[in-house]
């Protein structure tokens, strides 16, 4: 299918996502009103006054839209002409995509550096050591725990006080100084330096908060930044970033540059005090070595440490991010939205992390359509284990037939892309992704009534931990073939 074809949502997208293929797709008649004031929509109407796609370009003479299923040839003849004169939107038009999120979001920039979003702002999200775009960020509510995570209250000196709420440092050397609160690539922290020769090869523990209470079973997840600043780790081993200092095994690693160490854990005792631990290997060499600790968090019931959350300065507190919620109306569509017939296709990739735990076994949404309400919508969810990409609809308070599709999970991170369809007048529904078709379902005569679509979320629940690169809306329906074709 041409590439002209493909109907896009998206606007002003930055241009580091231009490489997932999402630049505008402008015809000619839209270069002509690119200049128009007002809402694209408006202009593409206004210039595509002959694009009616509910009945005529639905029912084309000579089109057995059942047939059209497995070929990828009565596929593309099925997309009207029409199609042609439509313009691509990308997914950051604030115009088309109003973003409700109560609280600011913080998440590492198109450079590498961690930046507060604003209240009811999209956050793009990239990659901390590649810097790769990884597309809108949508995460659940969470809270930090931690208090203090951006350090204050700190005071430099020898030994120097540690910042508010932060136990007392490790004691297994002569010397250990607080050299000051600073930053790294935006992330707020302290540096501290540990010198001499050891006076103990115990366990050398330090609490980077106050102890948390919580109910033992939950699962726990707990991260901080960590880099090797000045000195050298000789005589130094076994550090680890710990959700429990007492009873925890934690997570192993090497300090060296710039890091996020994460560790996820059911808890068995309560209260749990996150932080580090290492080790020197005897007593008779000279350590010297300074790190930086920044940016710690720990989050109950969540099996993966999310994008950082930081207190407001000034105000140390255990603080929440919200939701993001994404309600868009279908008559910004325009002609890019057909209520009978339809292909959504959405390129998204999943959190870092695991993938399922005892607290996280509901599926999340990828994108749905319906009326902001549970008893009237559809869409395209994925299962807890990444393995099945289901299509779900319920019709006037009725759950109906769903479809799915089995798939291998991807990796951590790595951007998959899921489709389905539907056509109430053949009766036809299917569902897509990572190059595998799910069994078509026929007869298959009703959707749900239709305002909105919804990125993200299913109604009110199930919401995406995950990231969205692309949505493309296609006023038509593609089965078989090539839906899959399209994934």
């Amino acid at each position: 299918m041409a590439e002209a074809d493909r109907l896009r949502l998206a606007a002003r997208l930055p241009a580091e996502y231009a490489s997932f293929g999402y630049a505008p797709l402008l015809a000619d008649d839209m270069r002509a009103v690119a200049a128009v004031a007002g809402d694209v929509a408006d202009a593409l109407a206004a210039s595509n006054a002959n694009v009616i796609l509910a009945d005529a370009d639905r029912e084309q003479t000579g089109i057995d839209r059942a047939a059209a299923a497995g070929s990828a040839t009565l596929a593309g003849a099925i997309v009207p002409a029409s199609a042609d004169n439509t313009v691509g939107r990308r997914l950051n038009d604030t115009s088309l995509w109003p973003v409700v999120r109560a609280t600011p979001a913080w998440g590492f920039n198109s450079l590498g550096n961690l930046e507060e979003t604003p209240v009811d702002t999209l956050r793009w999200e990239f990659d901390f050591s590649t810097l790769a775009p990884l597309g809108a960020a949508f995460a659940p509510t969470r809270t930090n725990q931690i208090t203090n995570p951006r350090a204050e209250g700190a005071v430099a000196g020898t030994p120097g006080t540690l910042p508010t709420g932060w136990s007392a440092r490790p004691t297994g050397v002569p010397i250990t100084e607080v050299v000051g609160i600073t930053t790294r690539r935006g992330i707020p922290g302290l540096l501290v330096r540990f010198s001499g020769v050891p006076t103990s090869t115990g366990p050398q523990q330090w609490g980077l908060n106050g102890s948390v209470s919580h109910t033992v079973g939950n699962v726990i997840s707990t991260s901080v930044y960590v880099e090797l600043v000045a000195g050298s780790l000789t005589n130094v081993g076994n550090f680890g970033v710990r959700g429990n200092l007492g009873n925890d095994p934690g997570t192993a690693f090497t300090p060296g540059a710039l890091a996020r160490y994460t560790r996820t854990w059911t808890s068995s005792a309560s209260p749990s005090q996150p932080g580090l631990r290492w080790t020197y290997l005897d007593t008779v060499t000279e350590v010297d070595f300074t790190i930086f600790v920044g940016a710690p968090s720990m989050e109950i019931n969540a099996p993966y440490c999310s994008a950082p959350i930081l207190a407001p300065v000034g105000s140390p507190a255990a603080t929440s991010r919200a939701q993001s919620t994404i309600d868009i109306p279908v008559r910004l569509l325009g002609s890019r939205y057909n209520r009978r017939a339809g292909t959504i296709i959405v390129d998204w990739n999943s959190q870092p992390g695991a993938f399922t735990s005892a607290n996280d076994t509901d599926f999340m949404t990828l994108v749905s359509l319906g009326d902001l309400g549970a008893n009237e919508v559809m869409g395209l969810l994925v299962n807890p284990q990444h393995t099945s990409v289901v299509f779900r609809r319920t019709v006037g308070g009725s759950p109906l037939t769903t479809a799915s599709v089995t798939i291998t999970a991807p990796s951590a991170g790595q951007t998959i892309r899921s489709a389905f369809a539907w056509d109430i007048d053949a009766g036809l529904m299917q569902v897509a992704a990572r190059g595998a078709v799910g069994a078509q379902l026929t007869g298959q005569t009703s959707i749900p009534n239709v305002t909105h679509i919804m990125p993200g979320r299913f109604s009110t629940t199930r919401a995406l931990s995950g990231r969205l690169v692309g949505i493309e809306i296609r006023p038509t329906a593609i089965f078989g073939a090539s839906l899959a074709a399209l994934t």
